[in-house]
């Protein structure tokens, strides 16, 4: 089974579940402490589940700038934090310019996959 952590916890804290590996880029805390990664078993197999807004493409500036003060605010907050160590999370605030990249890169690598599986069209 392959699953984003926040779905697995209470699966793995009953002792329905045993996680062989994580898929992230490095080892996560709490819960899955002493889970390995993919690569350090030796798989070079890397994902990472992300969650972000959007908004429309010609939205002005100030209203872009207003909504990334916004939730880089919440995403430094106490209860934000609690709620990232509880879910397993990994904290990755991005702002749009960041995220736009991030977007663009992940857009590519699974390109490169389907170019390889010969899934691209």
């Amino acid at each position: 089974m392959i699953s984003d952590v926040s779905t697995l916890g209470e699966y793995i804290r009953a002792g329905q579940l045993r996680p062989v590996a994580i898929a992230s880029p490095e080892r996560l805390d709490g819960l899955y402490k002493d889970v390995p990664t993919y690569k350090e078993q030796g798989y070079d197999v890397e994902v990472t589940l992300w969650r972000g807004i959007f908004g429309p493409k010609d939205m002005a500036p100030e209203i872009v700038k207003f909504w990334e003060e916004k939730i880089k605010a919440l995403s430094e907050s106490e209860a934000w934090q609690k709620e990232v160590e509880a879910k397993g999370f990994i904290n990755g605030y991005k702002n749009s310019a960041e995220f736009t990249k991030y977007l663009e890169e992940q857009e590519q690598q699974i390109k490169e996959v389907l170019i390889e599986l010969g899934m691209a069209k």
